[in-house]
């Protein structure tokens, strides 16, 4: 009876670490939000790049798809209770560009072979992340400034671009370049937060910070 007991303690432990990192991480990325701790991409100011995404995308290496996309959804709901300016399409268009970045990393696992360094799994990590972040996040975006919403953004962000010497006229010529040039922010916001959380992620395994009930990178790339 006692061996019986002792694996559903252990279990139970395990969720309660879970659920707790979860909580925390999904505390974090709120806080982060509502500090408003984001730097404004130059050539359009309303893309901006947000810390917040920092602790949903350490949830997924740490939890796992399941755990990540959990953060990432309580995030994406505050963010909606948050937001003044476009309350459903620019959270949704972050979660998208966030669980395209988790899709790029789960994709990158399978990159990691036996045997590889951790600057070559980060390497791995890094260039899956970032390809899959920029393709997917083409079409929702060309279709923001094209068809769903071309009066809100395309406008200021055509007279942001003609600013740095970017000049079209049409609007199908304009959403075709800003999709461009946020294709270039989805990217350069891709290493910066994939970057940042490998930092994070390397230092608290390093500490021995990292629970083994909680590390699903490790246990992935070691299974």
């Amino acid at each position: 009876m006692r061996s019986v007991l002792i694996p559903r303690q252990k279990e139970k432990h395990s969720d309660a670490r879970r659920l707790a990192l979860t909580a925390i991480l999904a505390s974090v990325a709120a806080l982060l939000s509502l500090s408003s701790l984001s730097i404004p991409f130059p050539l359009l100011p309303f893309l901006r790049f947000d810390l917040a995404e920092v602790p949903d995308v350490l949830s997924f290496l740490l939890l796992g798809p399941s755990g990540g996309m959990t953060v990432t959804l309580i995030h994406w709901m505050l963010l909606n209770l948050h937001s003044s300016f476009d309350p459903i399409i620019g959270p949704t268009m972050k979660f998208m560009a966030v669980f395209a970045t988790m899709l790029g990393l789960y994709a990158g696992t399978y990159l990691v072979k036996a045997g590889f360094s951790k600057s070559r799994i980060y390497a791995s990590l890094l260039l899956s992340g970032t390809i899959v972040r920029f393709m997917i996040m083409i079409p929702p975006t060309f279709l923001l400034y094209y068809l769903i919403s071309p009066t809100k953004y395309l406008p200021f962000a055509v007279q942001s671009l003609s600013e740095f010497g970017f000049h079209v006229s049409g609007i199908l010529a304009a959403a075709i370049l800003v999709t461009i040039i946020t294709g270039i922010y989805n990217i350069s916001h891709a290493i910066l937060t994939i970057t940042l959380v490998w930092l994070i992620y390397s230092a608290a395994d390093r500490m021995g910070v990292i629970n083994s009930g909680v590390n699903w990178l490790k246990s992935r790339l070691n299974g």
